[in-house]
């Protein structure tokens, strides 16, 4: 399971849509290009990728059309070239802790964001999930930023105190637990997140790998599907026997 996550941001299963066009360091490829309002614009309409991929071509210019062939060559040889992964265990919370994992899921082709998080005991078991779904596309930094502002609203709605938030994007994780200031929607996020943490008992924010994150990941793939806000109780089939080992040697 491991080497199908994105090869450059490790963050997102691969998918050819992902790696051409919704990963944030593609992204900045085509931005880079000039070709990003183009990309964007027929996003809206085509959800297909080889349907995208011919239109495109047909869209920009020749010259434009010949660095974005050459960029989507560079960018598939790349994803092949992946190394090996090590395993990478989701760590248990001290005793009398609860963790929540949470993660967010960019759809592209429906243009939604979903948001997946999950609760867990001490001992790794599984206390309760969450999905929700944003109707628009939000931005990668703003939308991790807001899976961890819906996972820490949870918690508090929940009444819980003795907890971890853990998350797979160090820069958001950071700026919380650096109480980053700035002028922007993200830091606006990070600031919300921050009050929420003053009012909840013994609360923390932490980064994990991706592989251990696969459990938030994988909710929030499926969160599109269910109605929003949804909410599971017990594990469900699409989680059960993840490829995720757990040690219990707290976080």
């Amino acid at each position: 399971m491991q080497d199908k996550w994105c090869v450059f941001c490790g963050t997102y299963l691969e998918t050819a849509w992902h790696t051409f066009f919704n990963c944030h360091f593609s992204k900045d490829y085509w931005r880079a290009l000039g070709m990003s309002y183009t990309i964007e614009r027929c996003i809206l309409s085509i959800d297909c990728t080889k349907d995208l991929i011919l239109t495109l071509i047909e869209e920009l210019g020749s010259d434009e059309a010949a660095k974005f062939g050459a960029v989507q060559r560079t960018v598939g040889k790349a994803a092949t070239a992946r190394p090996c992964l090590a395993s990478v265990a989701w760590h248990t919370p001290f005793v009398g802790k609860l963790k929540v994992n949470v993660d967010a899921v960019f759809f592209g082709d429906s243009m939604q964001t979903g948001f997946g998080m999950t609760l867990r005991d001490d001992q790794g078991g599984f206390v309760a999930a969450k999905t929700v779904v944003y109707h628009c596309r939000l931005d990668f930094d703003i939308g991790e930023a807001m899976g961890f502002m819906e996972a820490l609203s949870w918690v508090k709605n929940l009444g819980l105190q003795n907890f971890v938030v853990e998350g797979d994007v160090k820069t958001v994780v950071k700026a919380i637990n650096l109480k980053t200031e700035g002028v922007s929607t993200f830091y606006d996020v990070i600031s919300v997140c921050n009050k929420l943490i003053s009012v909840i008992v013994n609360c923390s924010v932490s980064f994990a790998k991706c592989e251990a994150n696969i459990m938030a990941h994988t909710f929030a793939q499926v969160s599109r599907v269910h109605e929003s806000p949804s909410y599971w109780f017990d594990p469900p089939n699409f989680v059960v026997g993840l490829p995720v080992s757990v040690c219990s040697c707290g976080a």
